[in-house]
């Protein structure tokens, strides 16, 4: 991989920080995909943790998972569970597309 810019990673904050949808938007999102999943580690310094609060909101169909004791890494900090669930989220949304053709 080469080295990001100064310019790219400058645009890249920027895009973070501006960064909006709308609540109209996430509900629209949360019933449209098969599977949502929010994850937050409840030390996580780089992203408050109460993003994820705002989008479980505006996401009701979304499963809401929050590691404690673990920051903004969790796949770094807890590899095992995180790929435990990822995994499974992954299996569970390839059902409910099945199961939605098939109810077609």
């Amino acid at each position: 991989m080469r080295i990001q810019s100064p310019i790219g990673a400058i645009s890249q904050m920027f895009a973070g920080l501006t960064h909006h949808v709308s609540k109209h938007r996430l509900r629209g999102i949360s019933r449209a995909v098969p599977k949502v999943l929010i994850v937050v580690g409840d030390e996580d310094h780089l992203v408050d943790p109460g993003n994820s609060v705002y989008l479980k909101e505006n996401m009701p169909e979304a499963e809401y998972i929050v590691f404690e004791h673990t920051g903004h890494g969790i796949h770094l900090q807890r590899p095992r569970e995180y790929c435990e669930l990822v995994e499974r989220v992954i299996e569970e949304g390839r059902e409910r597309t099945r199961n939605e053709s098939l109810s077609i």
